[in-house]
């Protein structure tokens, strides 16, 4: 059982001064000053959440014995957010003759305070007290939790527009970012900016041609470059302190190796596109080519066990990776009769990435890192692909489960007498008994399974009117990428006698029987299904088309209400919104797109599925 609580304030925006007035819930100066505007804006976020879980003694994971189990489980967990911004800003702009300028600089500041508590209590006396308190003398076992984190963002920040004519444009950007993040001396970034474009379609032997200006009639060549600064979180240049004990004392020590040397990490993106108005503007169409190398990657990079660094790992920039692809989009009136309308957006993009370089040790280049037991990081691969051993099947005739090695040969899982129980042993063939030498499933013989971010993905909506009404529908979709399932290789096959996925029930139990479910073992689930370690057998598609949202609506006539209401009320809609109702997808899982950065699946839930009503008046 879980019970989850959430309040949200909407941002603030607070000014004093007569001298402003009020546009879209902001305040503008109204300056002596022809063209010159000044904008001071404050906005405060607001978060706090009471969530409770309960697990009850009698079946699934709270079940066990006093001694040997949980026997029950209460969780109580509350947090705090509390972020604000503050933004001072000018805009100024000028014309002479066919020069046009619009300048903008300004300020910003931001901070955030995160809080939260928990507390837990297992081998609860009685399921009577499975409830939504830890009850204080009823779990034998009690723990509480704390943290609290804080984080700043400042900027200075400054942009120039340019155009002639309307044909030729030219913008240039300038940053100067500060991050919390990163030491005193690192602190602070420069990233500057820079664009052109052309409109080709104002040209004079453009709009002199019929045939080009009607079937084009707006057309636009652009290219821009830009560095920018990608933020960190924590504190990863401070060596930080946790408790711990001290024989049976409470005492303190180093939890983590901090790097005061960390740099910003720094995109440099470069972007070509174009585009087109087709048909007098009833089709516009978008496309763009770019290409975002990652400089100073930081990464927490392993550290031999005998240096004795907590976790293992310290924060460092050491890897180069890049991001080229291509975003399409196309939006337009399909056909609009009769007071019926019929509008479309549709858009596509393809991604690539790839890691250009790691660190090195000793001046020798280092070709991989592993980022815990499914991904690696290596050289020439995209980012975090899931990494792991190479599933071949079920020996039918013993039942055990058999894997590739690097050299193309089987090895099985031995769950036979006559041999070392959990070992593991040459296979001759799918179908033949025989334990050949022993031999190992090394980590030399692990494969690339899958990459686990989508290489494409994109939406498309539809706008449907007749008269009042309005029906708006949209699907999302996404895929090239593998998921490797862990709720299906620990939960679900887990083989411990609890409950399991539908697929145990295909486990073999007879000579010559073909199927992709090895024998059980008791005592051997972890060994069969190789927890904690990628196996192809668990690595799924993640393609999926979801129907993201639909709406339906009615609005009363414009005339309608100003004859009922004596224009008190300029406009009354009422609808229906659908959000997440329906996805299609060959992946097992709860929810294809539910996963962790890494393409894994632990024991998501799925995306919950909306039905709301409402009305929205105007005045």
């Amino acid at each position: 059982m879980i019970i989850s609580q959430t309040l949200l304030l909407q941002p603030v925006r607070i000014s004093y001064s007569d001298k402003y007035r009020v546009i879209n819930n902001t305040f503008i100066e109204i300056s002596p000053i022809k063209g010159l505007k000044l904008r001071s804006q404050f906005s405060a976020d607001v978060f706090s959440d009471y969530s409770y879980q309960g697990y009850s003694p009698l079946h699934g994971d709270g079940y066990g014995t006093p001694t040997g189990g949980t026997n029950g489980l209460n969780f109580n967990f509350s947090q705090n957010i509390l972020r604000y911004v503050w933004q001072n800003y000018f805009n100024y702009d000028f014309s002479f003759k066919s020069h046009n300028f619009f300048l903008t600089g300004g300020h910003e500041l931001q901070q955030q305070t995160n809080k939260s508590h928990s507390g837990t209590g297992t081998n609860i006396s009685d399921v009577f007290f499975i409830s939504g308190n830890i009850i204080s003398g009823t779990a034998a076992i009690q723990s509480i939790a704390g943290n609290q984190s804080e984080s700043g963002f400042e900027s200075l920040f400054g942009r120039i527009n340019y155009d002639y004519q309307g044909k030729y444009f030219v913008q240039g950007t300038i940053r100067r970012d500060g991050q919390s993040s990163l030491a005193a001396d690192k602190r602070y970034g420069v990233f500057p900016g820079f664009s052109v474009g052309w409109r080709l379609s104002q040209e004079n032997f453009w709009r002199n041609s019929s045939n080009l200006s009607n079937l084009f009639n707006e057309i636009k060549i652009k290219a821009s470059y830009a560095e920018v600064g990608n933020s960190l979180g924590g504190f990863p240049y401070l060596s930080t302190y946790g408790s711990r004990p001290y024989g049976n004392i409470s005492g303190i020590s180093v939890s983590a190796v901090g790097n005061p040397d960390l740099q910003w990490e720094t995109s440099s993106k470069y972007d070509v596109g174009i585009e087109l108005g087709i048909l007098k503007n009833r089709f516009n169409l978008t496309a763009d080519w770019f290409h975002n190398k990652v400089d100073g990657l930081v990464f927490a990079v392993p550290t031999p066990l005998s240096t004795g660094v907590p976790g293992n790992s310290i924060s460092q920039n050491i890897a180069e990776l890049e991001n080229r692809g291509i975003e399409l989009s196309l939006s337009g009136n399909i056909l609009e009769k009769g007071g019926f309308r019929w509008d479309f957006n549709i858009n596509y993009s393809k991604v690539e990435n790839k890691v250009l370089s790691l660190y090195s040790v000793g001046g020798v280049p280092v070709p991989f890192v592993e980022n815990g037991g499914f991904n690696i990081i290596r050289v020439g691969d995209p980012i975090n692909i899931i990494y792991g051993n190479r599933w071949a099947g079920v020996n039918s005739a013993n039942g055990h489960p058999l894997y590739f090695k690097a050299d193309g040969s089987l090895v099985q899982l031995n769950l036979s007498p006559g041999g070392s129980i959990g070992g593991y042993y040459v296979a001759t063939n799918k179908d033949d008994a025989t334990l050949g030498a022993a031999t190992s499933l090394a980590f030399a013989d692990r494969d690339v399974l899958g990459v686990s971010t989508p290489t494409w993905f994109g939406a498309f909506s539809n706008t449907l009117g007749y008269k009042n009404f309005s029906l708006d529908f949209m699907f999302t979709y996404s895929g090239g990428n593998k998921i490797m399932n862990i709720t299906r290789q620990e939960a679900l096959m887990n083989q411990s006698f609890q409950n399991n996925g539908r697929e145990i029930l295909e486990r073999w139990t007879t000579p010559g029987q073909q199927t992709n479910v090895p024998k059980l073992y008791y005592g051997q689930g972890n060994n069969i299904n190789q927890t904690q370690i990628a196996n192809s057998r668990f690595v799924e598609k993640g393609d999926y088309l979801r129907l993201q949202n639909v709406v339906v609506s009615y609005s009363v006539p414009a005339a309608t209400l100003s004859k009922l209401t004596n224009n008190f009320i300029s406009s009354f809609r009422v609808f229906v919104q659908g959000q997440n109702l329906a996805v299609w997808t060959k992946y097992s899982g709860a929810d294809p797109d539910n996963i962790s950065a890494l393409g894994l699946d632990n024991a998501v839930s799925p995306q919950v599925k909306t039905i709301s009503f409402g009305v929205s008046v105007g005045f």
